[in-house]
């Protein structure tokens, strides 16, 4: 079986900002960004065990992350 797609939420994330997430068979997630707007927009994920991931997202752009398992 492939990946299974799960919910993305976005706390306090611009309307242009749309995510989809997926949890793959070896327990990472994936998760795709796409930004709509005409500006770049940062964006933090949780890594686990209290820290984040920063990502730049360029305007107009999509963007993957695969995040292992927590």
């Amino acid at each position: 079986t492939g990946a299974v797609r799960i919910a993305a939420t976005a706390q306090s994330a611009p309307e242009e900002l749309m995510t989809v997430a997926f949890l793959n068979p070896d327990g990472s997630t994936a998760v795709v960004l796409l930004n709509q707007g005409y500006s770049d927009l940062t964006v933090s994920f949780p890594t686990g065990k209290g820290s984040y991931s920063v990502i730049n997202i360029p305007a107009r752009a999509v963007v993957s992350v695969r995040m292992p398992s927590l």
